[in-house]
């Protein structure tokens, strides 16, 4: 192949974070090196040069980003550049290229043109094996560990309960069952979940005979919302919702037995949500994947607030109150998994980006520009959904009007 025909391929550069971006370019230059050994002799005038395998090849990057969007794409080309996994550049004289930039320049000094120029190095691809973790997998496992170790922590605090104290406890889950119940779409969901209320609330009937076994079927109760055939969102809702009911019921909590009793609740909505988080999840923006990760913390901050504040100064007293370490202590590192694994999702979810429109416009000529079409107007859609727009601008599109979009 000619080099006039190599100039017509196109020259593309997918960065770390998996975006195509399709510059102008200017500039083939590469050079090479190799490993060198070098020694050196008293006697022996010269020097002795070893030289072993090729390093990288470097080449000089001159790209261009021009036209009205210039600086909009060289601002997405320079976050996406702060990926650091490697990019895949196709050059039209050197082919595919596994590279990485070792500094990048941006020159606005020419009116709409974004001039980029640097050296890349080419780098060698990760082969060794590599061991890979379900982390989906490992959170329901940790989930399973956190719930065994409240179990076991309130069987031996049983004895310290009245029977008073668990007509509290099957009224607490009357209670949860009401609110959560009024958001289950699915009639599966439903039929199972108030079935699972039965089973548990006979059990606490006999919570003093049968311990375990009784706790294990309230927490099946606790954590069922989180495998709901809902969206991630309505689910962590109905979650909440137990959150924030448990939270109400401070101010009735007199007892040593209400204590153990909200402190196993409260630990075991708190799990149901991290389970939640990352079943069946459904994140299509960053945005959406980092509110989640708010919720995790911040509820976990409260939980953990409160617990300190019904906590007992003096732990030898036989009515003091000291929340179960171990159960704490794995629902921390069940938090702390869920939250890595949202940060992994994050980044491959779409980024949030928001202009000021520089022209009057209209939604159809706004998605082809940020979006392209396509046949069922789903980007269409989106956009509109997106920025609210309404009857009113569907025909129009003013100057300096914001826009949300995703990429």
């Amino acid at each position: 192949m000619s080099w006039t025909d190599s100039i017509e391929n196109k020259f593309i550069i997918e960065t770390g974070d998996g975006v195509e971006y399709y510059p102008q370019w200017l500039n083939a230059v590469k050079s090479k090196e190799w490993n060198i050994s070098d020694f050196e002799f008293i006697d022996v005038a010269g020097t002795l040069v070893k030289r072993g395998r090729p390093k990288g090849r470097k080449y000089e990057l001159e790209i261009y980003f021009q036209g009205d969007d210039h600086l909009i794409d060289a601002q997405a080309f320079e976050e996406s550049a702060d990926d650091p996994r490697p990019w895949k550049l196709t050059h039209p004289y050197y082919g595919v290229i596994i590279c990485q930039p070792l500094s990048l320049k941006f020159d606005n000094s020419v009116h709409n043109i974004t001039k980029i120029t640097g050296p890349i190095m080419e780098t060698i691809e990760e082969t060794n094996p590599k061991i890979s973790y379900n982390y989906v997998d490992r959170i329901v496992e940790k989930h399973q560990f956190t719930l065994d170790n409240y179990a076991a922590s309130f069987s031996v605090d049983v004895p310290k309960m009245t029977s008073v104290d668990i007509n509290k406890f099957q009224s607490n889950l009357s209670s949860i069952k009401e609110k959560t119940k009024k958001s289950i779409l699915e009639t599966v969901d439903f039929q199972g979940y108030l079935n699972s209320f039965s089973t548990a609330n006979a059990a606490l009937n006999e919570i003093f005979t049968e311990t375990l076994s009784g706790i294990q079927l309230v927490q099946s109760l606790i954590n069922a919302p989180a495998l709901f055939a809902d969206t991630v969102e309505n689910r962590l809702a109905m979650i909440e919702t137990q959150f924030d009911f448990l939270l109400s019921s401070i101010n009735s909590i007199t007892s040593l037995g209400d204590k153990l009793i909200f402190s196993n609740n409260i630990g075991n909505t708190m799990a149901c949500m991290s389970l939640a988080a990352v079943t069946n999840p459904d994140y299509t923006k960053r945005v959406d994947v980092a509110k989640v990760i708010d919720k995790l913390i911040t509820r976990h901050d409260q939980m953990i607030k409160e617990l300190d504040e019904l906590q007992s100064d003096n732990g030898g007293n036989p009515e003091s109150f000291i929340p179960d370490a171990g159960g704490l202590q794995a629902l921390s590192d069940l938090v702390s998994l869920t939250i890595s694994q949202l940060y992994t999702i994050a980044l491959n979810s779409k980024q949030e980006r928001i202009i000021a429109l520089d022209k009057d416009t209209n939604p159809i000529e706004l998605t082809h520009r940020l979006y392209g079409l396509d046949e069922a107007d789903v980007n269409l859609t989106k956009l509109i959904d997106d920025n609210d727009i309404g009857i009113n601008e569907l025909l129009g599109l003013n100057v300096n009007r914001q826009i949300v979009y995703y990429i």
